[in-house]
């Protein structure tokens, strides 16, 4: 599960703030990497604006910026950069990838024991990644917003060995509360959430060590569940966890 990264600051439409981008990832299922190039960060006031409306800013990156989602686990993130903008009221987010083409693709999967497969985003090549966003760039002051990009959810199966992206994104505040632990290293693939009400907010893979850090969690909803789970295993939860 990967994430995006924005923060911004303003101080009135006629002097921009700035938008800071930066991706970060949590678990995903059976691949040694799933790989995304993003060619461009959209950002646009209006909720319903369309990709051919008026008042799109653009963070263009040339090249695409080609990322292996699965080295961004446990916290990490991925500094992409900063855009300016007026200050303001922003209500939708857009993710565009760069087109497979020739070659080696820009958006692919490696699956365990596999050979690295073309990802297909022919669905979302045209319109860019929609996330819906409502947030605040405010005079002289710092807004962070999280991308939370699900690669075990957003990767499927197509046709006899393919594979399509069918995205799973989320946007969150992006916060510096967090839940740190072990489990036993000998127990590979524990996935580790941190869920409120048996609703996952984040989770990720404890790495080779047993460590794991669920990052970027809300404060506001403290206390979480901390659940884990594995292969074969019965899961287990600590309860009440607070941040």
């Amino acid at each position: 599960a990967a994430a995006f990264l924005i923060s911004a600051c303003g101080s009135g439409e006629t002097t921009p703030g700035t938008v800071r981008f930066a991706l970060t990832d949590a678990p995903a299922c059976g691949f040694d990497q799933v790989n995304v190039s993003v060619e461009r960060i959209r950002v646009n006031r209006n909720a319903d604006a369309n990709e051919n409306s008026l008042g799109w800013t653009d963070l263009q990156f040339t090249p695409a910026r080609r990322i292996d989602l699965l080295k961004l686990g446990n916290g990490v993130l991925e500094e992409l950069g900063q855009l300016k903008l007026p200050a303001g009221r922003y209500a939708q987010l857009r993710l565009v990838l760069a087109a497979n083409g020739s070659g080696t693709p820009a958006n692919s999967v490696l699956p365990a024991d596999g050979e690295e497969t073309a990802l297909d985003i022919a669905a979302v090549e045209r319109t860019g990644i929609v996330v819906a966003y409502a947030f605040s760039v405010d005079e002289d002051k710092l807004t962070d917003v999280l991308f939370d990009f699900d690669a075990c959810r957003s990767v499927a199966p197509s046709g006899t060995q393919g594979y399509v992206l069918r995205p799973a994104v989320k946007a969150v505040p992006r916060n510096g509360a967090s839940i740190t632990g072990y489990v036993d290293a000998s127990l590979a693939g524990v996935i580790v959430s941190a869920q409120k009400s048996g609703i996952e907010a984040r989770a990720t893979v404890a790495d080779a060590n047993g460590r794991f850090v669920i990052a970027f969690l809300d404060p506001a909803n403290s206390p979480y569940d901390v659940v884990f789970t594995a292969a074969g295993r019965t899961s287990a939860v600590v309860a009440a966890v607070p941040v």
